[in-house]
């Protein structure tokens, strides 16, 4: 009996242990955070979405810190007003201030909002490329909106520049966070973290699957593959090239409109991936698979399908080009600037620079940005051209401060190509359009390569002439250097003038005197008639090509006619001109 009651003891006592061991278990590894930090992004090119999951890390290690990362068309309306949450925006601006594609839902609910946000705590970090006009205007726009919603601001707005150093601006908000150690019990970050790795190993071969089917709907994952029809050089007596470029879309179902973008998924040089392979010392055709392990980095998106080999990973998948970035190396704004941005280094420069520095293969992979998708112009209408697109694709080269020649990663693979190639291709909507009616008068300014959605405007514009259409005036005022060597499409152009389809045709050869003649400057020539288009005839204007200077002196030019013609002041230039760009009768069409 007592053998039997010590028994029952003993077992409750281990019974209570056990019990109050569990409950320490759980008090220790399962305490619910205090505060909710909800990250949301929204990106064109996906740099927006990677600093958010970097960010995701840095704020995990405070044990009372949940972190989310979510896209903003996932944004949650209820849960963002909880007076625990920060709400942090990474937004990119796109183009001439324009929200990025995967964000189209959220930018019309912030818009039409009527209700206020008083409990709403937030803060936003702007991806944008000062060469710009709108310089991270879609930015401004969420912290401008939220603010006037009576949310929180808990931090200054943060605009990255990535015509200057945007690597470093995000490093600058990520160490302005300890403002808010007070609130939300955030540690200060160490220098340099880097991110859990996974491991690399040999195992069975991927499918690239993306480029094998050709089933509708085409995206960045499911791209059509267009063969090559014509693949020829523009320009004559030149050092430089250009080249035009007609795609097969028989067989796509893509309906495109003049004025579209169409995004091509280039690959990197093949001397280049085998240069990087040797530098990291190990065999292309070595298949590899990026596993994580850690949970915390399992959302974390991948960069490429896996197992898959190094070749096609450094080919088709990773930037393996572009200079490296600041978060990889020792936090030194001043020497990553020097050395890093103002010599253009890239991966393989670095490791060819720094014998001593030799990371892992596995390493470089899981560190290494996506290889971007490059966007043209699509130089064509389908109406005029049914199942065929043109593209103007000029050759980038040039010489870094290291006496390395660099070349373009899109222009030159697509140089490399010829008829009966292909290459995988989607398309991206653009609201660079011709008006709805083709009476309304347009004025076109563009210089070099820009010229390629007007030459989609003349194809569209022939076809309404000749089924019997009447066309409004056309000007098109174009920038070249030398006469008989870089105009494009020269005789298209001129047939269109002796047609009708274009009522002024104005070339500017900026190097055949010894005064440089540019566009603007024969805008002041014919700038009554533009005043007069754009204000009595409801015209369009529209600007394709370098953002950094052409389209700023043009639009610099465009509001001294305003003042002229108008009899306006500066302020009120600028307003009529912001009026028409917001009536989307002012468009441009930009790159830095």
């Amino acid at each position: 009996m007592a053998t039997t009651l010590n028994s029952i003891l003993i077992s409750s006592a281990s019974a209570l242990i056990l019990y109050w061991l569990y409950q320490r278990r759980h008090a220790i590894f399962n305490i619910s955070p205090s505060y909710i930090f909800k990250i949301f992004y929204g990106t064109e090119s996906g740099t927006a979405e990677r600093y958010s999951y970097s960010l995701k890390k840095f704020l995990s290690q405070s044990p009372k810190v949940k972190a989310f990362v979510s896209n903003l068309n996932n944004f949650d309306q209820v849960n963002m007003r909880l007076s625990n949450n920060l709400n942090i925006f990474i937004v990119a601006t796109y183009g001439d201030g324009k929200p990025p594609d995967d964000v189209f839902d959220f930018d019309i609910w912030l818009r039409e909002r009527g209700d206020s946000f008083p409990d709403l705590n937030f803060v936003v970090f702007g991806l944008g490329d000062s060469s710009y006009l709108e310089f991270n205007e879609f930015a401004k726009q969420v912290d401008c909106r939220f603010h006037k919603l009576r949310g929180v601001r808990k931090m200054p707005i943060c605009l990255g520049d990535c015509a200057h150093n945007i690597e470093a601006d995000f490093q600058c908000k990520i160490d302005a966070l300890p403002i808010l150690e007070d609130e939300y019990e955030i540690t200060h970050p160490t220098a340099s973290e880097v991110e859990s790795l996974g491991g690399a190993f040999t195992g069975e071969p991927g499918h690239l699957n993306s480029y094998r089917f050709n089933a509708p709907s085409f995206s960045p994952v499911n791209p059509f593959v267009a063969p090559i029809i014509v693949n020829s050089e523009l320009y004559s007596c030149s050092d430089r090239s250009c080249r035009l470029i007609e795609l097969d879309f028989n067989k796509s179902d893509i309906k495109y409109v003049a004025g579209d973008h169409l995004a091509i998924l280039p690959r990197n040089l093949e001397k280049l991936v085998l240069l990087l392979c040797n530098l990291l010392n190990v065999d292309p055709q070595d298949y590899i698979q990026i596993r994580s392990l850690s949970s915390s980095s399992k959302k974390y998106p991948s960069r490429f399908p896996t197992p898959c080999t190094y070749m096609t990973a450094f080919t088709h998948y990773l930037d393996i080009t572009s200079p490296i970035r600041f978060d990889l190396i020792e936090n030194d704004e001043n020497s990553y600037e020097r050395w890093i941005l103002a010599s253009m280094r890239g991966i393989v420069e670095v490791l060819e620079d720094l014998p001593s520095c030799r990371p892992s293969a596995d390493l470089i992979c899981r560190l290494l940005p996506r290889l971007q998708p490059r966007f043209y112009s699509v130089a064509s209408s389908s109406r005029y051209q049914p199942n065929r697109l043109r593209l103007i694709v000029k050759a980038v080269e040039y010489t870094s401060l290291t006496g390395r020649l660099h070349a373009g990663v899109a222009s030159t693979y697509l140089g490399s190509l010829g008829p009966g190639d292909s290459v995988p291709v989607y398309l991206r909507r653009s609201e660079f359009k011709l008006p709805r009616s083709p009476l309304t008068p347009i004025i076109m300014v563009c210089a070099g390569t820009g010229i390629a959605p007007f030459l989609g405007f003349l194809q569209e514009r022939t076809f309404i002439k000749s089924k019997g259409g009447r066309l409004g005036e056309a000007m098109l005022f174009y920038g070249c250097r030398n006469r008989g060597q870089d105009c494009i499409l020269p005789n298209e152009l001129n047939e269109a003038l002796e047609r009708g389809v274009f009522s002024h045709l104005q070339i500017a050869y900026s190097r055949d005197q010894e005064h440089k003649i540019y566009v603007q400057h024969l805008m002041r020539d014919l700038s009554e008639t533009i005043w007069a288009l754009l204000k009595f005839r409801c015209g369009y204007f529209y600007v394709c090509g370098d953002s950094k200077n052409m389209a700023r002196d043009v639009k610099h030019t465009l509001v001294q006619i305003f003042q002229q013609h108008g009899a306006m002041t500066r302020i009120e230039a600028e307003e009529y001109f912001q009026e028409l760009k917001l009536a989307n009768r002012c468009l441009f069409d930009a790159w830095s």
